[in-house]
């Protein structure tokens, strides 16, 4: 077999770009090495013209380690951060989560859906190829190319939060159309929503951006096997314990419960890979009752995800109290299974937080001698104890007294937990474990981190003010739609105070003229035909600024003078008004 330095010696092979899929990645240097058929590069890369095509599962991810000289990261890291392992890794057993690598590893996938639970969850056993235009379009200016994103193809992500609207789904591969095909994202290839889908879009906007931040958040925040689905049910339990609906031998009020997850799955429910969420009261309450009691391994992880999300409502609520619940310990006596466990594990959970307090603030215990007397994890007696505002004595293994001053001060800076990690060579989680055991940190991390983006976001706006401000929120707003977005949920006091104050007609009546009014005329005429072609081709949907001026280029170069281009200025404002959002009142784009 030849090296990578024999088969790449005369032909470039690309890296990675941020967030990017294993299938996006091959299909980029099938593009650039510009192969006319697509198995000239699966034969380059995996010595075979049908292996390692999949895009989301794919095989023979060793014959490409081995082939690339392990240059694009080794056959675990590939597989377990660049495939859809990624996602259903963080709900299997060691041992299952191990079985998966070797057949993505390997040249056979043959059954590993089935042993994901995929094909026997009522949801689809496919995950179509997702992309958001608007990160499409950005990526192809920043990086030259529109890509595949690793989060974006989770299944229940069917929102870009940073662009605030909906992914599309491609025509292509999920389908089995052009399976064998390299393909990398573009707005031909994209499928267009239904109709009575797109009717709804906006209603369904909310819940369909809260599952997407819960999913990829969990995803983000967790390690490879850690949600295990014995204690999930424990901490769903917890959860439904204190909103009062378990009664007092720990049975569920059902009909409550259904009624509150039949609300919850309305409007998820116009999305294809969620249709079998319940429509009635009787089958919330059969689905209720499957998903509430212990269920057996293979289960599809949407349906833990889907739970997390509606019961708690982000990730981050929904771990600080799962790993806050102590470890099941066995004994003789555990032998005799309580009946009524589930409606006392909160009361349980605190029976035990005081109990040590107890045994570290009177009797003086270290944390491990602690979690020994309560049978729990240390990393839970030190997550309480922070909590609870005790100091821990450490001995540290790997953070030294000096090194581990160090990293909380880049945290205290608000340093990214993936950058402080690489900074001070440890992994993410133990970072995660120093910001969760000292005192006042992740609070002092989380206000530092808001105001880096505060800061950045303001740095943005201000600039675009400074260059645009004669042209009115309503278009600047299109040229930053997420750093708007961000500043009217976060900053909304300091952006009102620093909205475009626009130039009246008596202004730009004393400005010189030139040929302004002639190009006016010409550039209205043009940008008014573009707006026809993309109302005609996308129906409903809301047009972007970007949208415009890909079809006028023109315009982009003209978008700093618009204010003397009143008639073009006013057809560009009234395309992006043609579905007003109930985002943004009236008042403040004024």
């Amino acid at each position: 077999m030849k090296s990578s330095a024999q088969l790449f010696e005369s032909t470039a092979l690309l890296d990675w770009l941020p967030d990017e899929t294993f299938f996006s990645l091959v299909s980029r240097n099938h593009y650039l090495w510009g192969h006319g058929a697509d198995w000239r590069t699966s034969e380059m890369l995996f010595g075979s013209r049908r292996i390692g095509i999949h895009h989301d599962l794919p095989n023979g991810i060793g014959v490409f380690a081995e082939r690339t000289d392990n240059q694009l990261g080794t056959v675990d890291e590939i597989v377990r951060q660049r495939t859809l392992l990624k996602y259903y890794g963080r709900f299997l057993s060691a041992e299952d989560e191990h079985e998966a690598v070797l057949a993505l590893s390997g040249n056979s996938v043959a059954h590993l859906k089935y042993r994901l639970g995929l094909l026997t969850s009522r949801f689809r056993a496919n995950h179509p190829l997702k992309a958001c235009t608007s990160c499409m379009e950005e990526n192809a200016e920043e990086f030259g190319w529109a890509y595949w994103h690793m989060e974006h193809q989770y299944p229940g992500v069917w929102w870009c939060n940073i662009h605030d609207k909906p992914l599309q789904e491609s025509l292509l591969k999920s389908t089995g159309v052009n399976r064998f095909l390299w393909h990398l994202p573009s707005n031909e290839s994209m499928r267009q929503w239904p109709h009575e889908v797109r009717g709804h879009m906006e209603s369904a906007a909310a819940r369909l951006s809260y599952l997407s931040h819960t999913t990829i958040d969990l995803i983000a925040e967790t390690q490879l096997g850690e949600l295990d689905p014995s204690r999930l049910i424990r901490a769903y339990r917890v959860e439904l314990a204190q909103r009062g609906w378990l009664t007092e031998a720990g049975s569920l009020r059902l009909a409550v419960i259904a009624e509150s997850f039949l609300e919850y799955s309305r409007w998820l429910r116009l999305i294809p890979e969620l249709e079998a969420l319940p429509t009635t009261i009787e089958e919330s309450k059969a689905q209720i009752g499957r998903l509430l009691r212990m269920m057996h391994s293979g289960t599809h992880p949407l349906r833990h995800i889907l739970i997390i999300d509606w019961l708690f409502g982000n990730a981050e609520a929904f771990l600080k109290l799962y790993r806050s619940l102590p470890e099941e310990v066995e004994s003789a006596e555990d032998e005799v299974q309580d009946h009524n466990a589930g409606a006392h594990e909160d009361d349980n959970a605190r029976a035990l937080s005081e109990k040590m307090i107890q045994l570290m603030k009177v009797e003086g215990l270290s944390a491990r001698a602690t979690a020994e007397q309560l049978g729990v994890d240390t990393s839970t007696v030190i997550a309480w104890a922070s909590q609870h505002g005790i100091e821990i004595s450490r001995r540290p293994k790997i953070l030294k007294s000096d090194r581990r001053k160090l990293l909380i001060a880049d945290l205290r800076k608000g340093m990214d937990k993936a950058a402080t990690a690489q900074a001070h060579g440890i992994s993410v989680v133990t970072v995660t474990k120093v910001l969760l055991s000292e005192i006042g940190l992740h609070e002092a991390w989380q206000k530092a981190r808001q105001k880096i983006t505060q800061t950045k976001n303001r740095k943005v706006w201000s600039k675009l003010l400074a260059e645009y401000g004669g042209l009115g929120t309503k278009i600047m707003r299109s040229m930053k739609p997420a750093v708007y977005t961000w500043l009217y949920r976060n900053d909304r006091s300091w952006l009102q105070q620093n909205l475009p104050v626009r130039c009246t007609d008596a202004q730009m009546q004393d400005k010189p003229r030139v040929a302004w009014d002639q190009r006016d005329l010409k550039l209205s005429a043009m940008v008014e035909a573009a707006v026809f072609e993309i109302s005609s081709s996308q129906a409903q949907s809301k047009i972007q600024l970007w949208q415009l001026y890909q079809r006028v280029p023109e315009l982009k170069a003209k978008l700093s003078v618009l204010d003397r281009l009143p008639l073009t200025r006013r057809v560009i404002e009234r395309a992006l008004d043609r579905r007003p959002s109930k985002l943004y009142p009236d008042d403040l784009l004024s």
